[in-house]
């Protein structure tokens, strides 16, 4: 009986989830340089720390519950994740760092 609900069960989990799809006429993100404008999302994993911001027209974005700014524009999102996880070792002991692209500068 179990396994007649397992199809059914599958489908409604699909259905509910969300999936990151990039856009498919990127570069792939680990080499897409970040621009004024764009909009990022920087998630500490295993924790609340959630935030999304904008690269200002000089390139800076600031990290919440930090003493500065961060120079973001021209980073690939690999250099950009170094920073951040330099900035929040102050915070967090060993923070897992995601930080996604949700909008490319229009």
């Amino acid at each position: 009986m179990l396994l007649l609900l397992l199809p059914a069960v599958i489908a409604l989990v699909v259905e509910q989830s969300t999936f990151y799809v990039p856009d498919a006429q990127n570069q792939s993100n680990a080499e897409y340089r970040i621009k004024p404008g764009d909009v990022l999302n920087i998630k500490v994993v295993d924790s609340a720390y959630d935030d999304t911001v904008e690269v200002d027209e000089h390139g800076m974005i600031h990290i919440a519950f930090t003493d500065g700014d961060i120079h973001a524009a021209d980073k690939t999102m690999n250099e950009l994740k170094d920073a951040v996880v330099i900035k929040l070792k102050k915070i967090f002991k060993n923070p897992v760092v995601d930080i996604r692209l949700l909008r490319r500068r229009s």
